[in-house]
């Protein structure tokens, strides 16, 4: 048995999701965190991805209450015009650990949320994507 090869660039540690859980407002226990993010750790390396820690809060709260969703999206809409602009979420995916973030992933992102090209994604799109 071998053990994995580790990277810890842009991705998420069991302390990133503690501090993400807190800012989201759930208060949950430390068996229950490290029971979530072993299930997310799929290599091994005590690490996640951001594709995963979407994939993670999406099954592990899959009825998020709206206050949270706009925690959330505040955390992007840095401008406070109740809208993400691409740079808006770029950076927040930055923040969040998503460092290799590209500019397709952002375009594929926004056509996900049904944002037309050059268009800003609103609440309701955010939480399309979300939930």
């Amino acid at each position: 048995m071998h053990s994995p090869v580790c990277s810890t660039i842009g991705l998420i540690s069991l302390n990133d999701l503690r501090m993400a859980m807190k800012s989201l407002g759930k208060n949950i226990n430390e068996k229950e965190l490290h029971n979530m993010f072993s299930r997310a750790d799929r290599t091994g390396c005590n690490r996640i991805d951001f594709d995963d820690f979407v994939m993670l809060l999406t099954t592990s709260f899959a009825a998020i209450p709206n206050e949270d969703l706009w925690r959330v999206f505040r955390e992007f809409d840095r401008s406070g015009t109740n809208t993400i602009s691409r740079e808006e979420l770029y950076s927040g995916m930055k923040r969040m650990g998503r460092h290799s973030v590209t500019s397709e992933d952002l375009d594929e992102i926004m056509h996900a949320a049904g944002v037309p090209g050059g268009g800003e994604l609103n609440f309701e799109q955010f939480k399309k994507l979300i939930v």
